[in-house]
């Protein structure tokens, strides 16, 4: 008769050092969730594949049953636990509002459910084992992960984007100007939402890879492996649809068009330039300004740390000073992020600004953190004429960001000036 010995594995209590990795690990996932919330983007977009695998894995791993934990004891494991819980379910709201907001235009439910739904609940599980560590959250979530693992999930997603008539992107970008969405800002509305389930594909597989303690990674390698070809496939659909060559088409056009117009006032230019804007294949929404003739820190100034990228300016040229600023994120921004830049603008605008122009944008505005500075800021003497418009910015009456008439010095020494905080 063969003899078996049953061997029982006791859960340990967590020593100082296991807590201390347990909060780093922790740590570093709840700081890498804050940048992909914090920019609208995804964990592919800041290069964060490593450090959530491997952050992923770790908290799994503490979560898998191997530690007994003691909420008195390992507190501070718990209040990780808890924020980093906050975090992962912004991002399945974030996903699932972008997502959200393309249904108003366009009819796409297999996608929900065959994607948007598994991933979703799946998520929840994954909360569920943060917030409340045992048994049965673990349980729960096996069984969930073996109904729709991530790998599985990205199979399907690879189906529908090789298809023809199943390819959400191209089904959006055809039907868009049917249904007042414009087709490039389509391709980038299902470009961000893709990405955004990569990430949360990537999460939930490290994170199960830990938790249910694979004996490999082969299927985190793997998933990277199909997200890559994923984002091959992404690029090469928008380079089909975008004018990516239009900035330098621009600037040439710019050079040109300042010292041959000057027949037109100021506002008969900026529309013509707007008119411009307007015919290029993008998603970068503009500001578009021209005044009269000036000098930098005298009659305008401005702050732009990404300038070489994004303004084009031709100075004291045909009379005028003339502009365009692009903003490559304005157009997939919250509703949010458009308040608080009006109000900031609104609360900075109105007596507070004193002085000459040398410095004051730095000073009194970006060094006291009154507004955002990692677009554009501009401030100008209303009295040159100056005239701003914003194109390819639908349904925003201020443009990518908010521009207004503010006032400089108090009554009644004041001036007026106009000011423009732009988006990055």
């Amino acid at each position: 008769m063969s003899e078996f010995t049953v061997v029982t594995v006791e859960t340990q209590a967590m020593t100082s050092l296991e807590v201390a990795s347990a909060v780093d690990q922790i740590s570093k996932m709840i700081e890498m969730v804050k940048k992909v919330l914090e920019k609208g983007k995804s964990f592919y977009d800041f290069f964060y594949i490593e450090g959530v695998i491997n952050a992923g894995k770790g908290i799994g791993d503490i979560l898998s049953g191997k530690h007994k934990f003691d909420p008195k004891k390992e507190e501070a494991v718990f209040n990780e636990l808890k924020i980093l819980e906050t975090g992962i379910k912004k991002l399945g709201d974030q996903m699932a509002n972008g997502f959200n907001e393309l249904k108003a235009y366009l009819s796409e439910f297999k996608f929900f459910l065959s994607i948007i739904s598994p991933v979703s609940v799946l998520t929840k599980h994954m909360r569920n084992c943060l917030k409340h560590p045992g048994p049965d959250a673990t349980q729960n979530f096996s069984k969930a992960y073996s109904e729709h693992s991530p790998m599985a999930l990205i199979m399907t997603l690879i189906s529908y984007l090789e298809g023809g008539s199943s390819n959400p992107i191209r089904v959006a970008m055809a039907s868009g100007e049917d249904r007042k969405l414009d087709p490039i800002l389509a391709f980038k509305k299902w470009e961000n939402i893709i990405k955004g389930v990569l990430g949360q594909f990537l999460l939930l597989e490290a994170f199960a890879n830990g938790l249910l303690e694979f004996e490999s990674d082969f299927n985190c390698t793997q998933l990277v492996k199909e997200s890559t070809g994923i984002l091959d496939t992404l690029k090469k659909i928008n380079l089909e649809c975008e004018d990516i060559n239009y900035w330098e088409d621009l600037k040439a056009f710019m050079n040109e068009y300042t010292p041959s117009h000057t027949h037109l006032n100021n506002f008969q230019k900026v529309n013509e330039l707007k008119a411009k804007l307007e015919g290029y294949r993008t998603c970068d929404a503009f500001f578009v300004v021209v005044f009269n003739e000036g000098n930098f820190d005298e009659t305008y100034s401005y702050v732009c740390p990404n300038a070489d990228d994004q303004l084009i300016g031709v100075w004291n040229k045909g009379m005028c000073n003339a502009f365009v600023y692009r903003s490559r994120e304005a157009n997939f921004m919250p509703e949010s992020e458009f308040v608080d830049v009006k109000n900031a603008g609104r609360v900075a605008g109105y007596g507070k600004l004193f002085g000459g122009y040398k410095d004051r944008i730095q000073k009194q505005l970006i060094d006291t953190t009154a507004i955002r500075s990692d677009g554009l800021v501009w401030l100008g003497d209303m009295w040159r004429d100056v005239a701003v418009e914003t194109a390819n910015c639908r349904g925003r009456e201020k443009g990518p960001g908010w521009f207004n008439d503010v006032q400089i010095d108090k009554y009644p020494s004041h001036k007026i000036e106009v000011m423009i905080i732009a988006f990055p």
